[in-house]
């Protein structure tokens, strides 16, 4: 099978000289693995940063929700089971042997597992010191995000909303399966770099 010829917005990989978070602008990162057990010891619901010895990224995509810089864990795990209000699948077309195309899920954002995070303990990826297979599909993730901005941001935007205000069909499918949004606005500043916090076991 061959890909689909398709334009590629080109990723801004330079070092950021001001902050990762900007709005329009689509940034991956890795977090600071004490940092993340700190989150963790909050609400385990917080994607753990390293999984079987890798950083596992996240993206800041310049969403501000009750004032706070939120970022969304990147994964490429994806189940039909996932409700698409707390998801947003990444795709690409791929050419199959017949000449047609079929839209192919490549990795998801995992909105409900958003949080607020410090810019101090999260550490900006480029793409291009990345190996070659990796690059490619940072650049793909990279460009959905990006040609589908708004669609991230509204989907944001309400999962917090509802999951703050606790009303809504199904909320407590939203709440049991998001992070305590308002429990780690409250906390994610008080992280003290000088305190070693223990691993959480995984369960995201």
């Amino acid at each position: 099978m061959t890909k689909a010829n398709e334009t590629m917005v080109v990723a801004d990989t330079t070092p950021q000289p001001v902050t990762i978070f900007e709005e329009g602008k689509v940034k991956f990162f890795w977090m600071n693995t004490n940092y993340n057990n700190y989150l963790r010891g909050i609400d385990d619901r917080v994607r753990v940063s390293v999984k079987d010895g890798k950083g596992r990224p996240s993206v800041a995509v310049g969403v501000v929700l009750n004032g706070h810089n939120y970022i969304i864990p990147l994964t490429s795990q994806y189940s039909s089971k996932w409700k698409n209000q707390m998801t947003f699948k990444i795709k690409e077309q791929v050419e199959q042997e017949n000449g047609s195309f079929t839209e192919e899920i490549i990795s998801c954002l995992k909105i409900n597992n958003m949080h607020p995070a410090l810019e101090s303990e999260i550490i900006y990826i480029d793409f291009e010191t990345q190996t070659e297979d990796y690059k490619r599909l940072l650049y793909k993730e990279y460009d959905y995000i990006k040609k589908n901005l708004n669609e991230v941001l509204d989907k944001a935007n309400k999962l917090h909303q509802k999951v703050i205000s606790g009303k809504g069909k199904d909320i407590k499918v939203f709440k049991d399966n998001s992070c305590s949004f308002a429990l780690l606005e409250d906390q994610y500043q008080k992280y003290d770099p000088n305190i070693t916090y223990p691993n959480i076991s995984m369960s995201y």
